[in-house]
Parts: C-alpha cells; sequence; structure tokens
C-alpha cells in the first residue's frame, strides 16, 4: 500500500505517519513497509528500531530513504514552516468565528417544513413576541461530537438555546431539560412554538476503541522520568485553557462511542418528540448527529425537522440564523436517509471482519428499488429556484453542463446544482460527478456552467491497475432537490 501503490503508481511525494497509539505493531517491518513517522510519541521504534538495526531485520538504507522524505517535505514547504507564528490573539477573533458561524449555518440541511395555518413553520419571525419552548437533554449542552482525535478546546461555545434567545429578543424562552416531562409538556402545550433537540453525542458514535481481544500492553513504552513528567504536566497546564466541555470530557476516554448498532434515536428522544408534537402542532425537531438517522416512525408527527450536525462552536448562533430567516438553508444530505431499517446492508457491530459488496447508501436504494426517506442530495429551501435552459457540449478535457437558474421565490438565498451520471452497464452505480452552490437574490437568473471532467467517468480494473472510460453511453442529469427528484436528461457522454 505504502510503497507499491501510495508511491509508485500514484507518485506520492511526501512522508507517511502512523495511526496514534495502536497504528504500528513492528518497528523493523513498518520501516521497510514506508511508514516515516511513529505517532503520536517514541513506542515502537524507540523500544525496537535499534534491536532490529542490529539484528538486520531492519537497515540503514530505510532509515535514510525515511530522512529523506521528511527532509524534503520540509524543504518543499519551508516558505510556509519558515514564517513566524501568528499571534495567539488570532484565536476566536472576530474573523474566525464569523466563519465559524457562516460555516454552521450553511451546512443544515431542512428536511421538513409543513405548513400550520396556513404558511410554512419556519422561518419564525424573529421579530414576533412569541413564546417559544426548547426542549430536550442536549439543547443548553456543548456537543462537538467527539472526544477523541477530532475534539478541539474551542471557546466561548454557542448551544442552540443561547443562539435562540439571541436571536430572538422580543420572544419569551422558555427550556425544559427534559427530566421533568409533566412540565415539558405543559410548558410546550402553551407555546406557539416548540423546539425539541435530540441526537447524539460522543459517548454514542465518538472515537472507540474498546477491548481489541488481545494483551497490547507491550506496544506501550517504559513509564516516563516522573521528575521531567512533573516538568511537563506543570508547564502545559500553565499555558492550556480547558473550557469546561472539555474538562467534563477528559474521563471519557474510548471506552464509550463507536458504530451505533442502529440509526433510530434513544427511545426517550422517540418519545420526547412524540409527546411534543401531541400537544403542539408547531413542534420542530432539530437534529444533532454526524450521520444518518432514521426518521420514518416519527416524522409525520412534526411540522419541520433540522438536520443541524455538529455545528462547532457556532452551532447554536449558525442553526438560529436558519430557523428565524437570516440564512437561507442550503444544506443538502451527504447520505441517504432510509424508510424502513430492512433497507440496510446487514450490520454486526462486534465483527472483526466483513464482506460488503458496492450497493450501500443510495446505491443500495436505487439498486434494490428502495424508496428512500430523503435521497442523497436532498435539502429544502425558504425559496424557489427554477432550472431551466438545459445543455451539454464536449469540451478539451470532458464535457460542460449548463444551464439556467433563477430564483423565483421572495427570499434570497442558495441552491445546489447537482449533476449525476448513469452508464449501461448495470453493475455500475451512478455516480455524482459535478456539483456548484449558486447565490441568488429573490428574481435574479443566473447562466451556470458546471464541467464534468472525462477522469470522473472512468471505471478502474484491479487487474491491471488501470483506468479506463466506458465504451457504453453515459446519461448525465441534473437536478437540486437530491438524486432521483425532478432530474432532467442531459445528453450524452460518449
Amino acid at each position: 500500500l505504502l510503497t507499491g501503490i501510495l508511491r509508485e503508481q500514484w507518485g506520492f511525494q511526501g512522508f507517511v505517519i502512523s495511526d496514534w497509539i495502536y497504528g504500528l505493531r513492528d518497528a523493523a517491518a513498518s520501516l521497510s513497509a514506508g511508514l516515516d513517522i511513529e505517532m503520536p510519541y517514541r513506542m515502537i521504534r524507540f523500544v525496537h528500531l535499534e534491536e532490529a538495526l542490529e539484528n538486520g531485520s531492519a537497515t540503514w538504507d530505510e532509515v535514510k530513504k525515511s530522512v529523506e522524505r521528511i527532509v524534503a517535505t520540509l524543504l518543499r514547504f519551508d516558505q510556509i514552516l519558515s514564517q513566524p507564528d501568528p499571534p495567539q490573539e488570532i484565536i476566536a477573533s472576530l474573523d474566525h468565528v464569523s466563519l465559524a458561524r457562516a460555516v454552521a449555518a450553511q451546512s443544515v440541511v431542512l428536511l421538513r417544513n409543513e405548513e400550520v395555518g396556513g404558511s410554512a413553520v419556519l422561518p419564525l419571525d424573529p421579530e414576533a413576541r412569541q413564546t417559544i419552548a426548547v426542549v430536550g437533554r442536549l439543547a443548553d449542552r456543548v456537543n462537538l461530537g467527539d472526544g477523541g482525535s477530532s475534539d478541539v478546546y474551542s471557546l466561548d461555545n454557542i448551544t442552540v438555546l443561547e443562539g435562540i434567545r439571541s436571536a430572538a429578543p422580543q420572544a419569551t424562552i422558555v427550556h425544559f431539560d427534559a427530566a421533568d416531562l409533566p412540565a415539558a409538556v405543559e410548558g410546550a402545550r402553551s407555546a406557539d412554538t416548540v423546539i425539541v433537540v435530540v441526537g447524539y453525542t460522543a459517548e454514542d458514535e465518538g472515537e472507540f476503541i474498546g477491548n481489541p481481544g488481545i494483551d497490547l500492553s507491550h506496544l506501550f513504552p517504559p513509564a516516563d522520568d516522573p521528575e521531567l513528567a512533573e516538568r511537563f504536566r506543570a508547564e502545559h497546564h500553565r499555558r492550556t485553557v480547558r473550557p469546561d466541555h472539555v474538562r467534563d470530557r477528559l474521563g471519557l476516554g474510548f471506552a464509550v462511542g463507536g458504530d451505533r448498532a442502529s440509526l433510530d434515536l434513544r427511545a426517550e428522544d422517540l418519545s420526547l418528540i412524540q409527546l411534543m408534537a401531541a400537544v403542539n402542532e408547531r413542534t420542530v425537531v432539530i437534529i444533532q448527529s454526524g450521520s444518518a438517522v432514521m426518521m420514518a416512525p416519527w416524522i409525520e408527527q412534526t411540522a419541520a425537522v433540522v438536520q443541524a450536525w455538529y455545528g462547532g462552536q457556532q452551532a447554536g448562533n449558525g442553526l438560529a440564523d436558519v430557523v428565524f430567516g437570516l440564512v437561507n438553508p442550503s444544506g443538502r444530505l451527504p447520505f441517504t436517509v432510509p424508510a424502513d431499517s430492512s433497507h440496510l446492508p446487514y450490520f454486526d457491530r462486534e465483527a472483526d471482519r466483513i464482506v460488503y459488496d458496492r450497493w450501500h447508501g443510495w446505491w443500495r436504494a436505487e439498486n434494490f428499488d428502495f424508496v428512500p426517506l430523503f435521497p442523497f442530495g436532498f435539502g429544502l429551501s425558504y425559496t424557489t429556484f427554477r432550472i431551466d435552459a438545459v445543455t451539454m457540449k464536449v469540451v478539451d478535457e470532458g464535457y460542460r453542463v449548463s444551464c439556467r437558474i433563477t430564483n423565483i421565490g421572495t427570499r434570497d438565498g442558495a441552491d445546489v446544482i447537482q449533476v449525476y451520471a448513469r452508464f449501461a452497464d448495470p453493475s455500475t452505480p451512478r455516480r455524482l460527478v459535478g456539483f456548484r452552490r449558486v447565490y441568488l437574490v429573490a428574481g435574479e437568473s443566473l447562466h451556470v456552467d458546471i464541467d464534468v471532467k472525462g477522469q470522473r467517468l472512468q471505471e478502474f480494473h484491479p487487474a491491471s491497475t488501470s483506468w479506463s472510460l466506458p465504451t457504453d453511453e453515459v446519461e448525465l442529469s441534473i437536478t437540486h432537490h437530491g438524486v432521483g427528484v425532478g432530474e432532467m436528461a442531459v445528453g450524452i457522454a460518449l
């Protein structure tokens, strides 16, 4: 993988590092295979590499090759690496926080938005004197999604509750954490709108190692020098600011999380949605998660559903910008939400190994004619876009799909145009080959070109380790509603 494929076939010129903790097992074999740097600190190689060099199971020539790759990379990036570090004041600066807020808002996917009383529930009016009940164990919790490798020491994290309170100063915002269900039900019954925040945390789907099934204690290096370790600890704690959400998770480790055994919500979240929807027809469900959630059992009872992901330090403000209409929702699903769990492939959370074919995700839904609850690429908007004047022509590196998109609604906003390729060979799944996000003010039209490079239509042949274009026709189609929804044929690529 590291030498024959990565370096020789793909021409990679950089260096390779291991995964952390359990990513390396054999000092000599890893060096011969082409691994350059062991992470995160001196472990296997520190203990065993010297002996491997002495007995000949590793060579100094292999060491020199790794050193050359590391130093060559440093030299190539010297213009960047030699620059002085930015000042510490740039952390959480206004520009950075504004970008975090914009990203949080643009990632939000509006999945459902029904009419109640003659108009869609969302967006809410930020200037209205209204009562909004915000309910759920995650409503006022900093939820960044992981306590492991992707964890960050972000400051001034904004929860969903804080974002809603900030966005609607004229409203009365009441909060129930769902621990007291009778109080939450009564609060929801008398509110103008109910916002229910459900989903997952690092405890459900964070980084997970668990029991590897064998004793790996011998992989760890000898204990640190106690005096040196204490000096480092004192200096590190002096320089490091640990926000509350980080301190709360320091003991989490890798004992929980991992692959979810089910795509269903927790039972208490499901019960909470049903209770709120039963007493208030204007119930909006906010989902915090890193992947798909089964919604079919409860979605018809709700007025609106928003996929909010783990929105980062500005999660609450970014979400509120969408909920109150300051930002038009333009996020799109990067997966299919199945209508039934029987549409999913077999899964064993405890399996050490398993074999799957290519029919998974939205490829599986299409291949077996499963109608998803929401397709890949789906996302609603507060305004309406129209695509017409669709054309395709051959260009130097492939094909150019063109169209005119018009915002025929009353709100400014962004839309995402998607181009798909369908192959004559039924064993080749359809694929997304191009997309473009465009922003239009109300009434504006724009000519849009999306280039589809020929290489995006190629198929890989493992036996010859080569790529080739299909010999049969390939149909290109365009949509902005998600795969299989409102698609228009564009033309045939040869």
